[in-house]
């Protein structure tokens, strides 16, 4: 609550049962997604919370950022999940010939140990680090490492963990552990980078942190906080992209103990997974949007109200 809003609005949204509102003087916010399109989209984001955007497949405005073909894009948690399905798409579908790989785990140990060869095969000049970029110190010396001639152009943050567990039995290790991956990592991203000249900064966040989700207070809380930093950067003319991502359709990584039952109950609820092809698509669609952050959660509004329990800030789709 901002500024002295009048005693009787500020009974009214008492009164109205709106889980979470924002009020701004005589202004009240609510938090709801909506389908974003090219005619509405900046008119939506002005003012807002990350939870009032969501991304569609072709909602785009204008170009997408170059990543700059002679530049350097580091990209973290490159032995995880998504590392194949984003940095192949960086190569084919933007054109980028150097990549800096950055994972704490040695390359053996990584989900792929062949993404760099593969990436190498595709024309893509391949560095890898073995470096926790939730390490200040250590991320520094990988920076100071990229040569003058290919400085770093851009950045896509994918590291991230998952330590599950209801909000009572949440330990502090537990909270430390995800915050760390997700949430510091992106701070030192954002500090030791925010005076080079990147035409890209990219997060992956999670719709628990806009949405919720049993069990996963501590990942709702870094993605929350990676959105929030997108709006930071954004507010200091850095660019930023922070895509709240909902479950993406691969194996192993963060999804390993997932299993045909959790992924049958997350449809039943009115969502489906991302698609290694629809998710390409729904990044490109948001880079190419005036929007620091957005929500890519593909949602089957039907089966949604079927369930009966609709959550206030899905009720607009």
């Amino acid at each position: 609550m901002d500024g002295a809003p009048s005693g009787a609005l500020l009974n009214a949204v008492l009164a109205s049962g709106e889980p979470q509102a924002a009020l701004r003087d005589d202004t009240v916010l609510l938090p709801r997604l909506h389908r974003t399109t090219p005619q509405d989209l900046e008119v939506r984001t002005a003012g807002h919370t990350p939870a009032d955007t969501a991304t569609t497949g072709d909602a785009t405005t204008g170009d997408a950022p170059a990543f700059g073909a002679q530049g350097t894009v580091l990209v973290t948690g490159a032995g995880g999940a998504l590392a194949a399905q984003v940095t192949r798409h960086l190569v084919t579908g933007h054109g980028v010939t150097r990549l800096l790989l950055l994972d704490r785990r040695d390359e053996e140990s990584w989900l792929d140990p062949e993404l760099p060869a593969r990436l190498r095969e595709s024309g893509a000049e391949v560095t890898v680090a073995r470096c926790d970029a939730a390490d200040r110190d250590a991320l520094a010396a990988v920076l100071a490492g990229v040569p003058e001639e290919h400085p770093l152009t851009a950045v896509v943050h994918l590291a991230g963990i998952v330590r599950n567990a209801l909000l009572p039995t949440l330990a502090p290790d537990e909270l430390t552990a995800v915050l760390r991956a997700k949430a510091d990592a992106a701070w030192h991203l954002h500090d030791l980078t925010r005076e080079r000249n990147l035409s890209v900064f990219v997060l992956f966040s999670s719709h628990t942190g806009v949405i919720g989700g049993p069990g996963q207070a501590n990942y709702a809380a870094a993605g929350a906080f990676l959105d929030g930093l997108a709006h930071h950067r954004a507010a200091h003319g850095l660019p930023a992209t922070s895509v709240a991502w909902g479950l993406w359709d691969v194996d192993g990584g963060i999804n390993a103990d997932l299993d045909e039952r959790d992924r049958n109950r997350y449809r039943r609820e009115g969502f489906r997974p991302v698609a290694p092809d629809e998710g390409a698509r729904l990044l490109d669609a948001a880079l190419r949007m005036d929007a620091p952050a957005l929500v890519g959660l593909p949602v089957e509004p039907a089966v949604l109200r079927a369930g009966g329990l609709v959550s206030a800030v899905l009720s607009t789709l």
